[in-house]
């Protein structure tokens, strides 16, 4: 979906010659220098970002805090098993659910970007994490459990890698 951008001074109305930033809870710019229309498939996590809008005419920005309710963030707290034989390869902190936040992370440099916040731990030692991943120690095997909990923002999730011997799994969440 995206918002038509328009910025209204008293009774008038502007579409045109517009430039917008969004910048984030802490001021961090997350699109820059737009000047029509925005989408925000690729604003997880936060509660709010703020809008800000000049026109040439007008010598002061137009600034507007937009509370995104709810949230929007992954459908993260689905368990990741892992078959012995994988147990070497980065497995995402989650996947995307829904087609158009697939797409906005099909770019690896803006999921990178996206996901370069995430704060994760791990009950157990030796699991180490990147930007987006994590990454078992690779003495892992069948029957380990990891509980894994994350932070992004405003975003919490905890989820369990599971840790499977090869056939006796159903699904596989790994990249």
């Amino acid at each position: 979906m995206k918002i038509k951008l328009q910025v209204c001074l008293g009774p008038h109305c502007r579409t045109d010659g517009l430039k917008a930033n969004l910048t984030d809870g802490r001021g961090q710019a997350l699109m820059e220098d737009f000047s029509d229309s925005f989408t925000l498939y690729n604003i997880f996590c936060w509660d709010t970002v703020t809008l800000t809008a000049t026109t040439p005419q007008e010598p002061e920005p137009v600034r507007r805090t937009i509370t995104l309710s709810p949230t929007w963030g992954y459908e993260c707290s689905k368990d990741i098993f892992v078959t012995w034989g994988r147990i070497r390869e980065p497995i995402v902190l989650c996947s995307p659910t829904s087609k158009e936040t697939k797409a906005a992370l099909a770019k690896e440099e803006e999921f990178e970007r996206i996901f370069k916040d995430a704060r994760c731990k791990c009950s157990r030692p030796g699991v180490t994490f990147s930007t987006g991943f994590l990454h078992l120690p690779s003495n892992a095997s069948p029957p380990d459990n990891f509980s894994i909990q994350c932070q992004l923002h405003e975003c919490q999730w905890s989820f369990l890698v599971r840790v499977v011997k090869e056939g006796t799994m159903q699904q596989v969440s790994c990249f």
